[in-house]
C-alpha cells in the first residue's frame, strides 16, 4: 500500500502547479495608488530607500476581486546577482 502516499504527493504537486502562488506587491506600492486610478503616475520608497516611480496598475484578471491597484515600477528593480557574462 505504498502507492497511496505517492498518489497523494503527486496530486498535491499537480494542484500547486495548476495554481501557482501569486506574488503580492509591496505594501508601499499599494499605498502609492490608494487615492489614484489605473494608469495614474505613482511613486514610493524602494527597499533601499530609493525613489521608485511608476504607473498604477490593475491586478491580473485571476487576482481576487478585492485586489488593489499597485504602483508598477517604470523599470525592473536591480538584482543582487552579478551580471551574466
Amino acid at each position: 500500500m505504498h502507492a497511496l502516499p505517492l498518489l497523494a504527493t503527486l496530486a498535491a504537486l499537480v494542484t500547486v502547479q495548476a495554481h501557482p502562488q501569486q506574488r503580492r506587491p509591496p505594501r508601499e506600492a499599494i499605498e502609492a495608488c490608494m487615492e489614484k486610478g489605473a494608469g495614474d503616475p505613482c511613486e514610493f520608497a524602494g527597499r533601499q530607500g530609493q525613489s521608485v516611480t511608476g504607473e498604477c496598475t490593475a491586478p491580473p484578471d485571476d487576482a481576487p476581486d478585492d485586489a488593489p491597484l499597485a504602483c508598477r515600477p517604470d523599470r525592473e528593480p536591480p538584482t543582487d546577482r552579478p551580471p551574466s557574462q
